[in-house]
């Protein structure tokens, strides 16, 4: 373990679990805090857990720190560097999680001899590290044999980066100083004014000012000691002769002196391993190399061209111009409305695309065969990536070719958008990572066949073309786990989880995204597992109804975030999840604050472009902005929002998409809450032409026709409102099964327009034919419960209060966990129970509900005719019981003026106030 890190008093240890971290043995402590071997309990993986001491932890330099430490090391992802995995807290208690290693330190490897080229070889490795934090601006200070471990497979990984900071020239304050080391061999880490261990600090570093040169210094005092067995002396460098000038250039006193990077001197310490040829051999190769070149040169035409090493690819098959007009026949004869357009459309993105792809492949190969920047295995790497992104964009372009109709044409549209963005074949790192070892030729055959299998999935999959996907997939991560390579089923299992939450199997598809986190994880894939966590957040909280869950993964999302480098589109997804989980309640700002955040990155990331990879992710990201600024009582931005949505819609497809006809019926339905119905009937009437003309009869459309004939209702056009219903009611039970509840929506607002005109019978059997579906389909959603309370209100009405009470309080039992007790529906839920037994002469039993239902009120905000009703009948049931009888008439009394003022302005409440006035006579 690194320095100062063994020893500490076991009387200030922490509670046994932290967060979901499960504490093990000590492994070590120090003036800072204690490390713990621990279990992760959500990746059920080892982790090394560093606590601040509970004295410390009140410290603000002490604590700032260790979240210094954190953040450096979080932002790093390599082999030669101890990964953090997350830092949190639990109380009181400040920690951070990291990558445990099992192995020695750096110094106890040295302990045993080494041949002089294997030294070295280790100390590249270590320096690749180091630079690694040099790369992203940091700087470590604190190089030597004990802040390095080698695991058990000898490989090295560079730790302890709490003395890290920004690559500048401040001073270190002291208060976060190492304490002394209690491993063993290395001096003391400096307090004072400055930071380090002072054997092993530049001389720059001794006065307050260190940079990425200052590491390089003590990298070389460490070299020198591994080599030698002792630290260097001034004027004597007893190391192999070829190491001289290397280590006399970077043991320079100067800074300007030393290397320029570390990179640069890692370069020259490989040269100086390579073994040596002979001189004459050399020579007569180098001799013999000239000779040739001027025999090729006499031989050579004096106009033959150079030959260019990477030409350009040939794209004619995949976008060139017989392609390209085919295809705008094809769409402007399926689609004569829209066809050119989409044709448009899809050309602003497909030819960036193309163009990208070519310059990407060139610059790959140039890297390896001119530059000779990237090896033979990288160029391999970039290049099997690009052939996948170019077989997911020749198949995309296939999706308009196959399309029959303007809705499969809209489809297309949408997968387009969605191919994975070209970048991740730019990200050497990554792709070294999540690559794996080499395969030998027939198992890479074998993996380049299962990424074809998997490419031509997904591509189904954007076409709606459902039917045996998940078999396809299983099959898929079956071949996979069978080959054996990491990264393979990594991708399969990616597919798999698709699929079977397409499927609508959560617990298989919620499972195989936990696995995803931990094979992301073993293959520091940061990205895939961050991408799963989101993923697993946005199940658990918008699929399952299970927001604790879902909260709970939030920091491990952060984390492999972070780690991942914080791209704009995994940012973003996170923001949108996290604000979903939080879009009521205290905290609806805080969910506000993060939606426009991730509004911000994405805009300023080029969204607005068309093209750009983030431009489908704007717009959803606006709407649920829009509804949750609405939700906190701005309407005027919410409106504006959404509508900047619709614009951003129509900017990626084109006019009339299908998403921007989600715009207008969410919109609409906006309207519809701010009592703005004739607006309402014109967004959603566009949302419905829209859905026509694309998709035809669907169970979309019908979702359109029940938000419009519900705004019907609003205004009281009762006829056309059961018109629509019933068109909506038709189309849904042409496309989905008998049980589905899908429909009760439509259902539960006929009942209550036939309920209006006066068919009460008519409207009884349409709501028992709405809760016999939500039995039949086990689904207890919000509009089943709904259904519930109209029935057992038209009930009351009908003065059937025994048939009413089980309905009102099976109406709670499923709102309360899926709205919470301060729903509006749960409270008139309760007024109607306890109206009712107050009707059948059980004033007593009344009560509870009652009560239960006057302390849901809110304590703020305006309160509604249902409120004051509570208030009114828990007056008259406390009379009717007998118990506090002054309290109940005031109760009663009080409650009358604001019951008669909403009456005057909703007569369907007239039997309230009468009855109400009729009671008070008698109890005057």
């Amino acid at each position: 373990m690194p320095d100062g890190e063994v020893g500490a008093d076991r009387g200030t240890l922490p509670p046994p679990r932290l967060g979901h971290f499960a504490l093990g043995d000590q492994l070590g402590a120090g003036g800072m805090g204690v490390v713990f071997r621990a279990t992760d309990t959500l990746l059920d993986r080892p982790v090394a857990l560093k606590v601040l001491h509970p004295i410390t932890s009140r410290l603000g330099a002490a604590r700032a720190r260790l979240q210094r430490e954190a953040q450096a090391l979080a932002r790093l992802t390599h082999p030669n560097v101890v990964a953090v995995y997350e830092i949190g807290s639990a109380g009181d208690e400040l920690f951070v999680a990291m990558e445990l290693v099992e192995g020695t330190t750096l110094r106890e490897w040295m302990r045993v001899p080494h041949p002089w080229r294997e030294v070295v070889a280790m100390f590249i490795a270590i320096g690749r590290g180091v630079a690694a934090v040099h790369a992203i601006g940091l700087v470590h200070r604190d190089i030597k044999p004990s802040n390095v471990m080698v695991d058990r497979s000898g490989v090295p990984k560079v730790g302890d980066f709490g003395l890290v900071n920004l690559d500048d020239d401040t001073p270190f304050d002291a208060a976060g100083a190492s304490a002394p080391s209690a491993l063993g061999g290395d001096d003391l880490t400096a307090t004072g004014s400055v930071l380090g261990t002072p054997a092993y600090m530049a001389p720059e570093q001794r006065s307050g000012q260190a940079t990425a040169r200052s590491d390089q210094y003590s990298f070389a005092v460490a070299l020198v000691e591994a080599l030698t067995g002792a630290l260097p002396v001034p004027g004597v460098l007893a190391v192999p002769a070829p190491l001289r000038p290397i280590a006399r250039r970077a043991l320079a006193t100067e800074p300007v002196d030393r290397y320029p990077t570390l990179d640069a001197m890692l370069a020259a310490l490989a040269r100086a391993i390579r073994p040596r040829r002979w001189p004459w051999i050399a020579a007569g190769g180098a001799a013999l190399a000239i000779a040739a070149t001027a025999t090729a040169l006499a031989m050579a035409p004096h106009d033959d061209p150079v030959v260019d090493p990477c030409p350009a690819p040939d794209l004619v098959a995949l976008w060139g111009d017989a392609r390209q007009a085919a295809l705008r026949a094809h769409l402007v004869a399926i689609d004569p409305g829209r066809g050119a357009d989409r044709m448009q459309t899809a050309t602003a993105v497909i030819a960036p695309m193309v163009r990208a792809w070519r310059d990407m492949t060139v610059e790959s190969c140039a890297a390896t065969r001119v530059r000779g920047a990237q090896s033979d295995a990288m160029l391999d790497h970039r290049s099997r990536c690009l052939a996948q992104h170019r077989a997911a964009l020749d198949a995309s372009i296939g999706e308009f070719a196959a399309a029959a109709n303007p809705g499969d044409l809209d489809t297309a549209i949408t997968a387009l958008h969605r191919l994975a963005p070209l970048d991740a074949c730019a990200d050497v790192a990554a792709l070294e990572r999540a690559s794996g070892p080499a395969l030998p030729p027939e198992q890479r055959a074998a993996a380049d066949a299962i990424m074809a299998r998997i490419a031509q999935v997904q591509a189904d999959s954007a076409a709606g073309r459902q039917n045996d996907l998940l078999a396809r997939a299983e099959a898929i991560a079956a071949d996979a786990h069978r080959l054996g390579h990491p990264a393979t089923e990594l991708a399969a299992l990616q597919v798999l989880s698709d699929q079977q939450l397409w499927a609508g199997d959560t617990e298989a598809g919620t499972a195989t995204l936990r696995t995803i986190t931990q094979r992301a994880a073993a293959l520091r894939d940061d990205y895939s597992e961050a991408l799963a966590w989101r993923r697993l957040i946005s199940l658990l909280g918008a699929d399952l109804g299970r927001p604790d869950d879902a909260l709970a993964l939030v920091p491990a999302a952060e984390a492999a975030l972070l780690r991942a480098g914080s791209p704009t589109d995994l940012k973003a997804d996170l923001l949108y999840s996290h604000a979903q989980l939080i879009d009521s309640g205290p905290d609806r700002a805080k969910g506000v604050a993060m939606l426009e955040e991730a509004a911000r990155l994405l805009i300023e990331a080029g969204a607005r472009d068309p093209a750009s990879p983030y431009a489908t992710r704007l717009p959803d990201v606006q709407l649920e902005l829009g509804m949750a600024q609405s939700l906190a009582g701005d309407y005027e931005r919410g409106t504006a929002t959404i509508k900047a949505a619709i614009a951003q819609w129509q900017r990626i497809n084109g006019p009339d998409s299908p998403d921007e006809a989600y715009g207008w019926h969410n919109l609409g339905a906006l309207q519809s809450e701010q009592g703005r119905h004739g607006d309402a009937v014109a967004s959603i009437k566009h949302a419905i032409a829209i859905r026509e003309a694309r998709l035809g009869p669907s169970p979309v459309l019908a979702q359109s026709l029940t938000a419009l004939a519900s705004v019907y209702n609003d205004q009281r056009a009762y006829r056309d409102a059961l018109v629509t219903y019933d068109r909506a009611l038709a189309l849904l039970r042409g496309h989905v099964a008998a049980d589905d509840p899908m429909q009760i929506g439509a259902m539960l607002g006929r009942a209550m327009v036939l309920a209006h005109l006066g068919r009460p019978d008519d409207a009884q059997a349409e709501y028992d034919a709405a809760v016999d579906v939500g039995k039949a389909s086990g689904a207890e959603t919000i509009n089943v419960a709904l259904a519930l309370y109209n029935r057992a209100e038209l009930a009351t009405a009908r003065d059937r209060c025994a048939a009413a009470i089980p309905d009102y309080q099976r109406a709670v039992e499923i709102l309360v966990p899926q709205r919470g007790l301060d729903h509006d529906a749960v409270r008139r839920s309760l007024l109607g129970q306890g109206r009712c037994l107050v009707r059948l002469d059980r004033a007593a039993d009344a009560i509870a509900p009652l009560e239960r239902a006057v302390g849901l009120i809110p304590t703020s905000g305006a309160l509604t005719l249902h409120d004051h009703l509570a208030r009114a009948w828990l007056g008259r049931a406390l009379v009717g019981a007998g118990r506090e009888r002054g309290r109940g008439l005031a109760l009663a009394r009080t409650a009358r003026a604001p019951i008669a003022a909403e009456v005057a302005k909703d007569h369907d409440y007239d039997r309230e106030l009468r009855d109400l006035d009729a009671w008070l006579a008698k109890h005057r």
